[in-house]
């Protein structure tokens, strides 16, 4: 027996009421029923549960390898910072020191 697309989706409107909130697929029916309306509507084969697992599954995985780019990125140039700060600090002290060496030897000549 054929069914309608409008008698597809009342049953699965249906299936979802009687399975209900507390049920395993109740709830996720409940949601997805929007978007398999749509699809039964426009002719669309919906994406399996697998599919749609396995896609968001790559789409967290490149936001992993992207994220680690970016952090890898940041250490990098931070080490650089870094190292920048620890070499201006060095020539401050240097300098310092001359200066203070420099006033010393100023002081003794004075006496």
């Amino acid at each position: 027996m054929a069914v309608s697309k409008e008698q597809e989706i009342a049953i699965l409107r249906e299936t979802a009421q009687r399975l209900g909130p507390c049920s395993y697929m109740g709830p996720w029916l409940t949601e997805s029923l929007p978007w398999l309306a749509d699809a039964i509507a426009c002719d669309v084969f919906p994406r399996s549960i697998e599919s749609a697992h396995k896609t968001a599954e790559q789409i967290k995985q490149r936001g992993r390898d992207e994220a680690e780019v970016i952090v890898n990125d940041a250490l990098i140039k931070a080490a650089d910072i870094v190292r920048r700060a620890e070499a201006d600090a060095q020539r401050i002290r240097e300098r310092q020191h001359a200066c203070l060496h420099s006033t010393i030897k100023a002081l003794e000549a004075l006496r």
